[in-house]
């Protein structure tokens, strides 16, 4: 007999899972042109993405994210505070970013997808 063992969920707030493009580029090197990465899932406080080379935790990225319901992709900054490598040949690594001061209508634009029920 299997059990389903649920884990408390400890996040600020609810991820929302996705599947589409962004871009993001290390703060720190500014001149440096965006890389493509897949966003997995979405929040209001953060996202976790897939990208093809380690970025050190503490790393600050600008992010373009495009929303399917928006024309316009939207940029803001996000820090990394998680990079794991997801295969054993060092090509795919998942981050967790936290958001920097994200802004109002990154925010709304996050709570209309939620009232949509867009994907």
């Amino acid at each position: 007999m299997l059990k389903k063992v649920w884990k408390k969920e400890k996040r600020l707030s609810e991820r929302l899972p996705v599947y589409h493009l962004a871009k993001y580029r290390n703060i720190s090197d500014a001149q440096h042109a965006f890389v493509v990465c897949t966003v997995k899932d979405i929040s209001e406080v953060g996202i976790r993405c897939y990208v093809k080379e380690a970025i050190p935790k503490g790393s600050v990225l600008e992010l373009q994210i495009q929303f399917p319901f928006l024309t316009n992709p939207e940029t803001c900054t996000a820090s990394v505070i998680r990079c794991q490598k997801r295969d054993s040949k060092g090509q795919r690594y998942e981050i967790g970013l936290k958001f920097n001061g994200i802004d109002d209508f990154l925010t709304r634009a996050l709570a209309k997808k939620k009232d949509l029920g867009a994907t």
